[in-house]
């Protein structure tokens, strides 16, 4: 009988095995906070084997994330393993040449195998600086958006 054994590429594998069923509506956690949270729990999959995980109250950043200057969109996945752990891993910029100006854009976060992701957490660095787990996520100067996903997108929202 065939199973996710069969498939080879590891891409494919993730994108099959690894998903998310829940939009469990992500946001702040409280007015001032640098953590973040979700109104419902998970039902999700990792490596083709169902997992619930209850409504995540008062996540921090994982450590490690650079500081977000003034001016950079910057995009976080909040990802679930199979224990349930929760991590984030931030997005990077990529820059490229369109017409002869050189032109830079974020780019959403690589997940490793094994990582369900759940959310992504979209911050727009108009006038204030950004260092996930300490800034404060409704610091005026901030425009921070939540995203409910199943898998990763293909191109930043």
């Amino acid at each position: 009988m065939s199973g996710l054994r069969d498939i080879t590429d590891q891409a494919i594998h993730d994108l099959i095995a690894n998903n998310n069923f829940t939009p469990a509506v992500m946001a702040i956690n409280a007015a001032g906070a640098a953590t973040f949270k979700t109104t419902s729990a998970y039902q999700y999959m990792i490596d083709g084997v169902f997992k619930n995980k209850a409504a995540l109250a008062a996540q921090a950043f994982s450590a490690g994330h650079a500081m977000q200057t003034i001016g950079v969109t910057q995009y976080y996945a909040v990802g679930l393993d199979g224990l349930g752990n929760v991590t984030t891993y931030q997005g990077a910029e990529e820059t490229f040449l369109l017409l002869g100006v050189s032109t830079t854009v974020p780019t959403l976060p690589t997940i490793p195998a094994g990582i369900c992701p759940v959310g992504i957490i979209k911050v727009v660095a108009t006038s204030a600086a950004f260092v996930p787990g300490t800034t404060p996520l409704d610091t005026v100067g901030l425009t921070v958006t939540y995203f409910d996903v199943s898998v990763m997108p293909t191109t930043p929202m």
